[in-house]
């Protein structure tokens, strides 16, 4: 049992400090320089460091600096203004950006002791993806060399029935359009060839030699098809999990034969790389433009990628670590984002009414559009999302109420306290937390002294929480060699030793933007790897083929064909995991949809405020004094002239009375900015008038942030620490089942066998209704010729439905058919239907304890249904003052009796199944009144309420006795019956309520604490 004084949460030993090259005292510069376009060009001018750094960043503008007199007065007031951008970026924003600023690998201490000497900061250019690829490209296509190229097979190949499938592909440009090819003899023969690398003329042998007959230059032709379909790709085109891609791809092409002359270009170019990367800040100038004008093409403008870092490691103080460790769990307390993703809810659904909890499906069927369920429609529709958080109306009012204070009282400020989380935390179990994340902020002092006297303040990044531990790290992690590396893995190994049911494998793929994927270059450091651009022949690496999908009542989970281990599929890097092929951004949600992640404070509503002051907890702020600014709120239009516009700015400005230093913020990008300079005030006008459609976002600056020295002067910094969860916290596992392959014939019903499957198109709001009176007497008209019948509740994407399903005797089904016909004919034109259709009933033989048993399981769902239509009788003719979801959790608590759970097994089912306590509201007022009723319940055979019996006692008996039957059946085959239980109080519930899944819960939480207060009645008469 975990001691409250136990951290949710526990940080990596080591972290990444980011910095910009230019000290803050550069940016004073410019401020109080009288003529800062003179001030900007003269920097220009006059330093090698900055002239290098712009001429990574843009070599159009360093063209332009460099001809500055040859500018008409509109291009230099645009280079003067983009220059001016660029220098107060490398003086004032930490990302990591070109030669702007740069990373180095800390470690926690004793003592704060960052003094960096910028001699030492070094560099590292890589050949942009896109070049390398657009090269590679080139090599690939020459023909003299063709034959020897070695080929292998697209990792995202799929075969379907006699078609290969491929659903991306990189020249589709991120559209996710599917290719599909006829999978002729040839080419499935050509498909198994290369499942490793084989060259072309190696290819074709193989070819002739399995098929004689076949003519060499038709074979070459097809082969040539398939590669130009990326079907088939050069092994020489580099994997992304490596230091180098570049490097990869030289060692490849030496087996390339005759070697065509683009190979020696592309090793000459690597090696003046090289060279650049050996020369100081500052002095690779001259070096690098040469090397980019070599290898500017028409399709690439920027064809290196270049970052910075110090070698040195820098140590900061253990005290920081101790705020923030509280601080993050406040902050995943409070945070507003939903358990799961919200795209995932109806595809997790409709996997269950598909599957079941009892069975794993291959990954390639899941994904079928025929076979299984296709992509969840967001996929391929973005115009279906959803925010993914949770209304806390609480929270929400909490901070409105405590923003008039502010305004009230002048103040700048709400400080929240563990006692205002207590009261606003959301209910999920710590369990739920995610495994680990990057946590981004910056501290702010006035000097590393001020560190040591705990004189600090720490303010946490929104977008902390957005990726997996160490995720930021991938694209810096050659950079710091192996002591490095060895950091990463070893965290890795912490995280992967929390749940020895989990195994963690690394995603690569090649986004189809190959410019993106610099960002995503890293070693492979984890022990298990899917690799899905261009992959490297090792053990370690899994297919798609090898990934199997199940589920549990709340979510899918991903496994192994044998099942027993569950599979986290993570990313070191931080690429948008929305860009990337469907199938890799289905596992990617699945892995993260069991969690609740960590979010900024959320205010609601209250985002729209024109001014939110900041919130700080304890010394971390959560969420800094912010403006929103629109033309709108200082009474200008776009049409007004520039001057007047920052004539109301400034009126604006100190009407609110806004500190003179202030970060103007547009998505990722800050800049800061001093309202007092007409320079910096026009680029505030600038984006009013450029974005009116949207405010202007102004946050303040807060306190010092320029504590790291260096040789120039004082920093800005910022830190991104991996956390990883505490073991004490991780949830319990589950026995995962092994693949079982489909029995067809047992599985699916089809119109005219011996089950008549129909769904009933009405409103929702009138199905309970329409239950209990038409479907009812339609029942008791067939049950002559009917052996049994059930119905469940559903909605689909032709909405809510009932669906009714009915076992005819022998030779009744025509009669039955015409009867449901001509029933469903009358209810359409008496306007109560709006559709009817007749299905495939596919029995979820799984869930239900398997093939022998399912007929015993329908029998069960027979009763159940029988005995909900009086249920839900009883509650529109409102008979008892009692809330359905009562009526509900009294009929949950009879099927776990008549399932044969004692009073500490039920207990302990339902706790195991960790509701929470969101629903729980309102049970105080009724306790009273629940007391003799729960009492009766186990006293009596069958509950009352103020003397009346609840349900029909014969349709609760029959129930029960089938229950007995089915029960003894699941102890004789060792099955998991609490699984199955589950699935029974789900469909009941189902049937009770449709698919309104808060009145589900509710009946839960409610049958849970109606028996904690029987169990506690029960102790205390035996002791009175």
């Amino acid at each position: 049992m975990a001691n409250q004084e136990d951290p949710l949460f526990q940080e990596a030993p080591f972290f990444l400090l980011r910095t910009p090259f230019l000290p803050i005292e550069e940016f004073h510069a410019l401020v109080d320089s009288q003529d800062p376009g003179a001030h900007l060009l003269e920097l220009f001018q006059t330093r090698p460091s900055i002239r290098e750094a712009v001429a990574v960043a843009s070599s159009s503008l360093y063209q332009a600096l460099c001809n500055f007199d040859q500018l008409d007065d509109k291009r230099k007031k645009q280079a003067i203004s983009s220059l001016f951008k660029y220098v107060l970026r490398m003086a004032t924003r930490a990302t990591p950006f070109g030669l702007f600023s740069f990373v180095s690998l800390g470690k926690w201490g004793d003592h704060t002791q960052m003094n960096i000497d910028l001699k030492k900061v070094s560099k590292r250019a890589r050949p942009d993806m896109d070049w390398v690829i657009h090269f590679l490209d080139q090599i690939a296509s020459d023909e003299a060399a063709f034959l020897s190229l070695k080929l292998k097979k697209n990792p995202l190949l799929f075969e379907n029935m006699d078609r290969l499938v491929l659903s991306y592909t990189r020249r589709d440009k991120g559209k996710n359009e599917q290719l599909s090819i006829r999978a002729s003899p040839l080419v499935r023969f050509i498909i198994d060839k290369t499942e490793n690398a084989l060259s072309v003329n190696e290819l074709i042998q193989e070819v002739l030699q399995d098929n004689p007959s076949l003519d060499a230059s038709k074979v070459l032709e097809v082969i040539r098809s398939l590669m130009e379909k990326e079907i088939l790709f050069p092994s020489f085109f580099p994997s992304l999990l490596t230091d180098c891609p570049l490097t990869d791809a030289l060692e490849e092409l030496k087996s390339v034969s005759p070697k065509p002359a683009l190979i020696d270009q592309l090793q000459e170019t690597y090696e003046k790389v090289r060279s650049f990367n050996t020369t100081s800040l500052g002095e690779g100038e001259l070096s690098f433009v040469e090397i980019e004008s070599s290898m500017k093409n028409d399709s690439v403008t920027r064809p290196l990628q270049v970052d910075s870092f110090y070698p040195d490691q820098v140590i900061l103080s253990k005290t920081i670590a101790t705020q923030l460790r509280g601080a993050v769990e406040a902050l995943w307390k409070l945070s507003t984002a939903k358990k799961g993703l919200d795209h995932l809810r109806s595809y997790h659904m409709n996997f269950l009414e598909k599957y079941g909890l009892a069975r794993t499906v291959p990954l390639l069927e899941l994904v079928d559009e025929v076979k299984g369920l296709g992509f969840p429609e967001i996929y391929t529709n973005p115009a279906a999302a959803s925010d993914n958080r949770e209304k806390s109306p609480n929270l929400e009012s909490s901070l409105l109420q405590e923003w008039v204070k502010c305004f009230h009282e002048k103040k700048g400020e709400i400080i929240i306290d563990d006692a205002f989380v207590k009261r606003h935390q959301h209910d999920s179990p710590k369990a739920d937390a995610p495994t680990s994340f990057d946590l981004y902020c910056e501290v702010i002092a006035d000097s590393q002294e001020s560190i040591e006297n705990e004189d600090f303040l720490i303010y946490v990044h929104p977008v902390t929480g957005a990726g997996d531990g160490c995720s930021t790290f991938g694209r810096f992690l050659d950079l710091f060699k192996e002591t490095g590396k060895e950091q990463v893995r070893h965290f890795f190994d912490t995280e992967e030793a929390l749940e020895e049911n989990v195994i963690f494998v690394e995603c690569s793929f090649f986004p189809s933007s190959p410019r993106s994927a610099n960002v995503s270059i890293h070693s492979d450091l984890r022990k298990n790897v899917l690799d899905l651009g261009y992959p490297k022949d090792t053990t370690k690496h899994l297919s798609i083929r090898d990934i199997y999908v199940g589920a549990t009542e709340s979510y899918l989970y991903l496994t192994f064909k044998e099942g027993k281990k569950e599979l986290s599929i993570v990313a070191m890097n931080a690429l948008n995991p929305d860009l990337a092929p469907h199938i890799v951004r289905l596992v990617r949600d699945i892995s993260k949809d069991r969690c609740q992640s960590l979010g900024r404070l959320d205010w609601g509503k209250g985002e729209l405020l024109p001014f939110r002051p900041r919130v700080r907890y304890k010394k971390t702020i959560f969420s800094p004094a912010t403006w929103l600014l629109t033309l709108s709120l200082i009474n200008a239009d776009k049409k007004d002239s520039q001057e007047l516009i920052i004539q109301k700015i400034k009126d604006w400005a100190n009407e609110w009375n806004l500190p003179r230093f202030l970060l103007m913020t547009m998505a990722d990008n800050r800049v800061l900015l001093d309202r007092t300079q007409i320079f910096h005030l026009k680029e505030i006008a600038h984006q009013l008038k450029t974005n009116s459609d949207r405010p202007v976002m102004l946050v303040e600056k807060i306190g010092s942030q320029e504590w790291v020295r260096t040789n120039l002067g004082t920093h800005f910094s910022e830190f991104v620490i991996p956390f990883v969860k505490n073991k004490k916290y991780v949830p319990k596992s589950f026995k995962i089942l092994p693949f079982s392959p489909v029995n067809t014939k047992a599985r699916f019903k089809l119109p005219g066998s011996e089950w008549l499957y129909a769904k009933l198109y009405l409103p929702q709001k009138n199905e309970s209704r329409f239950l209990v009176q038409p479907v009812y007497s339609l029942v008791q008209e067939l049950l002559p010729s009917l052996d049994s019948w059930f119905y469940i509740r559903y909605t689909d994407e032709k909405k809510s439905h009932i669906r009714l399903r009915l076992k005819p005797k022998e030779k009744e089904s025509q009669n039955l058919l015409q009867n449901l016909y001509s029933w469903s004919d009358y209810f359409i034109q008496q306007g109560w239907m709006r559709d009817f259709c007749i299905a495939t009933y596919e029995k979820e033989i799984e869930r239900y304890g398997g093939e022998e048993i399912m007929e015993l399981a329908e029998e069960v769902f027979c009763a159940d249904s029988e005995l909900t239509l009086s249920i839900i009788q009883t509650i529109l003719s409102k008979q008892f003052d009692l809330p359905d979801y009562i009526i509900c959790a009294l009929s949950l608590i009879e099927i776990v009796k008549g399932f044969g759970l004692s009073l500490e097994d039920q207990l302990l089912f339902f706790s195991e199944m960790n509701l929470g306590k969101s629903q729980l509201k309102g049970f105080r007022e009724w306790k009273a009144k629940l007391i003799p009723l729960i009492d009766s319940a186990f006293s009596e055979e069958i509950p009352h309420y103020q003397g009346e019996p609840l349900f029909s006692q014969p349709l609760l008996h029959k129930r029960i006795v089938i229950l007995q039957e089915y029960r003894a059946q699941i102890d004789s085959k060792a099955l998991e019956k609490e699984k199955i239980l589950a699935s029974l109080l789900h469909m009941h519930c189902n049937r009770v309520f449709g698919t309104d899944h808060l009145l589900e819960q509710k009946a839960h939480v409610y049958a849970h604490q109606m028996l904690q207060v029987f169990s506690k009645l029960s102790i205390n008469s035996k002791f009175a």
